[in-house]
């Protein structure tokens, strides 16, 4: 039996996705609705440990054919729960809202208590760096989605003729921008894994390493 490295990224907005990887390997897109709590042992970003693996069992079938998961990392992207949307009423008397948003932020986190790390580890030190790296493109995503929700919501107002409306409008934009990140990051955890999961590549996931420590130094603060 040959190991092989998985990843299940859960996202703010529900999307899916396609692999030649097997299924158990290839990376899963899940919703998570806006304002739902917070995993109880979540951790954002920063270098993992094989204890940060705290699942004591797979979470389904982790074997195809030769291959089966040796790690599985959850990571999610998720909004800030503060989010504040401002109504205003410029004619009083009049059906005319206009609304605006503020604080509305996205980080990455980890849940420890869902990622799971596979006993049966042949060359655990290229499957932390493999979870690192996937954790590490939801960090950047996270990142990039919210330096691009600030200056979408700098210049955004939505008017209509009811309160409910122009919440709904301000959602929609958000979660439009969003969705974008979400099928970027689930496509690039999917190249990841397809150049670096069937069998071990050191000099690619080397490759891989480099490009997002590079990205990550490049988005620091942002």
């Amino acid at each position: 039996m040959r190991l092989v490295v998985c990843a299940v990224t859960a996202v703010l907005f529900v999307t899916g996705a396609c692999s030649r990887l097997p299924r158990f390997a290839a990376p899963q897109g899940g919703l998570i609705e806006q304002g739902g709590s917070e995993p109880a042992d979540a951790i954002t970003y920063r270098t993992l440990r094989p204890s940060d693996f705290k699942r004591t069992s797979p979470p389904g079938p982790i074997r195809h054919g030769q291959y089966e998961c040796s790690a599985l990392t959850c990571a999610f992207i998720r909004s800030s729960p503060d989010v504040l949307i401002e109504i205003r009423q410029p004619r009083p008397g009049e059906p005319y809202f206009e609304a605006r948003a503020r604080n509305v932020r996205f980080y990455s986190v980890m849940d420890r208590q869902c990622s799971w790390w596979n006993p049966k580890q042949t060359n655990a030190a290229y499957t932390l760096q493999h979870e690192q790296i996937h954790f590490a493109i939801s960090e950047i995503a996270a990142r990039r989605l919210d330096r691009a929700t600030k200056e979408l919501l700098r210049t955004l107002v939505v008017t209509g003729s009811s309160k409910q409306e122009v919440v709904d409008g301000i959602s929609e934009r958000i979660k439009s921008l969003a969705q974008q990140y979400v099928d970027d990051t689930l496509e690039r955890n999917e190249d990841f894994d397809e150049d670096t999961s069937l069998g071990e590549n050191q000099e690619r996931q080397n490759e891989w390493w480099q490009t997002v420590q590079r990205e990550l130094a490049e988005t620091k603060g942002s």
